[in-house]
């Protein structure tokens, strides 16, 4: 079994291209030291990232990560073990929104719009994050690495 963690976050930093270049190396070098896999999106000021690999190495990186000073707000929208990883050839993936089919690029963005302040929001908020989250990581079959 493999552990999936996805999260929704708030940018404080930029997210041009050579700061996402910087999340990217580090998580990459780190990730794959670590065993774990997964998946950054960015879209409008929000962060969408999923984590998998062994249960207490990914909830430790998520840890880092709540840590990290360029985002903040970070809401866990799934926790779940799984048999199989969806992202299992990528140490970090990045895809880019606007390269994405046009049902993938929707999700991104409801799910962008949704987050925004999603730490105060009600459960119903949450829930329907959620279930956008999940959909789109088991519909993924587009990607662009940096």
């Amino acid at each position: 079994m493999v552990y999936q963690l996805i999260y929704v976050s708030t940018a404080i930093c930029s997210t041009g291209d050579s700061e996402i270049a910087d999340i990217l190396a580090t998580a990459r070098r780190n990730n794959k030291a670590s065993g774990i896999t997964g998946l950054l999106l960015c879209h409008g000021g929000t962060f969408f990232q999923t984590l998998e690999g062994d249960q207490d190495t990914v909830t430790a990186c998520f840890g880092s990560i709540e840590r990290d000073s360029r985002h903040k707000d970070a809401v866990v929208l799934m926790r779940k073990a799984q048999e199989h990883r969806v992202f299992s050839q990528w140490s970090m993936g990045h895809a880019v929104p606007e390269k994405l089919s046009p049902n993938n690029r929707d999700t991104v963005i409801s799910l962008s719009s949704l987050a925004k302040d999603l730490a105060a929001a009600p459960e119903s908020q949450r829930h329907e994050a959620s279930m956008l989250a999940a959909s789109f990581v088991r519909g993924f079959r587009e990607f662009d690495q940096i």
